[in-house]
């Protein structure tokens, strides 16, 4: 019998280790409509957790959305405070920080960085707003889906990013040319260097990048997955040194307007944009911006 005793309680205690909450949260989600003199208010709340593989043990990020929008109207507003959480001790869960940001979807990047969409309206563009997924801290934000993540296998050099990037400080013209857009070369600390680009468009016409994607030379590896591609540098292998890791790849696209299709391609080498090899057609001016 006492035998039997101390065997429950052996299997007693391990039932309440293994049942231990390491993690244990709740969110609300609701919808509200309400009518507005043109048309119907819409309120929608919705709570979401999304898991960051990639550390020892996952950490856990709550998203907090609301959204407003009207049925007689074009686009939405939409913000949404984030939570992350980090375990400690005994792998017990604890908040680290907290965010309040424009826009909604808050998806895991990777091991640094994540991010917040602001979906475009009325002809401008998807915003990404990237954050450090350590501190929360706001990093920069990339347009039109266009982020490209650039990454040395079996090392712990930190990624690089490629992308179309906001730029409030970039001049609106260069001589006879109009601002199209700016190329961002940067990693999880900001910005490294930018490529502000130019094209010769006639009165009343606009124009933007199209047809963003990535380059590789052989060697490398590109591809593609739930709206963000990477770069693998499998030339690079293990390698611990940025400026002998990074080269061999880049981004090109299109500018398109009149009769004109304007393309260019900018290349990395040695951890900074490469301007020698860099190329852009005709119409095309560049302005490389250091950091």
């Amino acid at each position: 019998m006492k035998l039997l005793l101390s065997l429950l309680l052996v299997l007693g205690a391990s039932a309440a280790t293994a049942q231990t909450a390491l993690f244990d949260d709740g969110g609300t989600s609701s919808l509200k409509i309400t009518q507005a003199e043109f048309g119907l208010n819409y309120e929608q709340v919705r709570t979401e957790y999304t898991l960051g593989y990639g550390f020892e043990v996952p950490r856990v990020f709550k998203s907090v959305t609301t959204r407003k929008w009207n049925d007689n109207s074009e686009g939405a507003e939409e913000f949404t405070t984030i939570e992350a959480y980090v375990p400690q001790a005994g792998n017990k869960y604890e908040r680290a920080w907290g965010a309040d940001v424009s826009g909604g979807a808050f998806k895991v990047i990777n091991t640094e960085l994540g991010q917040s969409t602001e979906q475009g309206c009325c002809d401008s563009p998807n915003r990404g707003q990237m954050y450090d997924l350590g501190t929360g801290r706001y990093v920069l934000t990339h347009l039109r889906d266009s982020l490209i993540d650039v990454r040395v296998p079996n090392a712990v050099t930190p990624d690089r990013y490629l992308a179309s990037v906001e730029d409030a400080d970039a001049p609106e013209t260069l001589g006879t040319r109009t601002y199209i857009g700016t190329i961002g070369y940067f990693n999880a600390e900001g910005r490294r260097e930018l490529v502000r680009i130019y094209a010769g468009l006639g009165e009343g016409w606009g124009a933007e990048f199209t047809e963003l994607q990535g380059t590789v030379t052989e060697g490398n590896e590109l591809g593609s997955y739930d709206g963000l591609t990477w770069i693998d540098l499998f030339a690079a292998d293990g390698s611990a040194d940025p400026v002998q890791a990074f080269k061999g790849f880049g981004i090109k696209g299109e500018i398109l307007y009149e009769e004109n299709q304007e393309k260019f391609e900018i290349k990395i080498k040695d951890d900074k944009i490469d301007q020698r090899h860099s190329t852009f057609s005709s119409d095309l001016r560049a302005v490389f911006v250091a950091p």
